[in-house]
């Protein structure tokens, strides 16, 4: 080993003192910035949704701990999945000011063409929590599990229409896909039906006129509990608690698939440094909050909270794993 010289360790006393510097110029600036003027949080959907659930509750939780100095609004931007509120967010020049409530929506629409931007055009904040898939039947069904769709779909894969609720390509559909190219299903040829939304895509169902939905456990829990739809396949890792505690994993019925939607907060591009880590401890506090943890456990929601620059790499690793699986569906338009 090199002996360590007087002029190597000069050096390395500059450098170390010009990171203290930066680093201390950097706390500085995060610790005095605060937004001065109404923060907006922006929801790609209507009122009702788990994107408003999430916006609200972050809103109310900012408020009622005064943990930021000024008031939250949620802004609903509904429409073309997603793009409506991204183009509205993308368009503010005081970025500290405007945060979105987004989910792997934001992902698969550039994927699939929908919109131009990537996510290189945002600024990743924090991931909010995931919401394990399910797959579900009216009550009456023929098909009782997992696997009594899979031996049907093997036989036909067009012998029975699935519902994803609003749009080709989505987490719904990804998730329904998943298991069954897992168990060699040709799921390009799978009938695959969309709705304007996933509340009618459900009501479908409900009437016998699609066979299966694949939706979130908020989504299905009411339906659930009246006793009109059986749960027949949950994509989690482990079977969840409470009214779905019967409901077996694919896992369980022997095809390896996991698929979860989840929310994130992001904000544009342009967003300082000293923006993004107000935003981070912000943000971490609302999530460490008795609030945010009844709310979680209420809809059947998993903690999953990552600061903003592990959701960056799990953006960036989520896309890559997404394309993949649109690509498998002849959905993608990214090469």
């Amino acid at each position: 080993m090199q002996p360590t010289t007087l002029r190597h360790f000069a050096f390395v006393l500059v450098a170390a003192s010009a990171a203290m510097a930066l680093s201390s110029t950097g706390t500085k600036a995060a610790q005095t910035w605060a937004p001065t003027h109404p923060v907006e949080i922006i929801i790609g959907a209507g009122p009702g949704g788990g994107a408003d659930r999430s916006g609200r509750f972050l809103q109310n939780i900012m408020r009622d701990k005064q943990l930021i100095p000024v008031p939250a609004v949620v802004v609903n931007k509904p429409g073309a999945g997603g793009a409506i509120a991204l183009s509205h967010l993308l368009q503010q020049s005081d970025s500290g000011h405007h945060l979105m409530v987004a989910s792997p929506t934001l992902l698969t629409a550039h994927i699939v063409g929908r919109t131009k931007t990537p996510p290189s055009e945002m600024t990743p904040l924090a991931l909010l929590y995931t919401e394990y898939m399910m797959l579900a039947v009216k009550s009456d069904s023929s098909i009782k599990t997992g696997k009594d769709l899979i031996e049907r779909l093997r036989q036909d894969p067009q012998s029975l229409s699935i519902t994803v609720g609003v749009g080709l390509g989505n987490m719904n559909h990804i998730a329904a896909a998943l298991p069954l190219k897992k168990s060699g299903i040709p799921v390009r040829d799978l009938r695959i039906v969309v709705y304007k939304s996933i509340g009618n895509a459900t009501t479908e169902v409900l009437g016998g006129h699609v066979d299966v939905v694949s939706a979130t456990p908020a989504i299905l829990l009411p339906h659930v509990q009246s006793g009109r739809l059986r749960v027949i396949a949950l994509a989690a890792p482990k079977r969840l608690g409470g009214v779905f505690a019967d409901v077996p994993t694919w896992r369980e019925q022997g095809v390896d698939a996991v698929g979860a939607f989840y929310h994130m907060v992001v904000g544009a591009k342009g967003m300082r440094p000293e923006h993004a880590a107000y935003w981070d401890t912000v943000l971490a506090r609302v999530v460490a909050t008795t609030e945010w943890k009844e709310m979680l456990g209420k809809f059947y929601l998993t903690d999953a909270y990552m600061d903003s620059a592990e959701t960056r790499k799990f953006m960036s690793e989520q896309y890559d794993e997404l394309r993949s699986l649109l690509t498998d569906l002849g959905l993608s338009k990214v090469q």
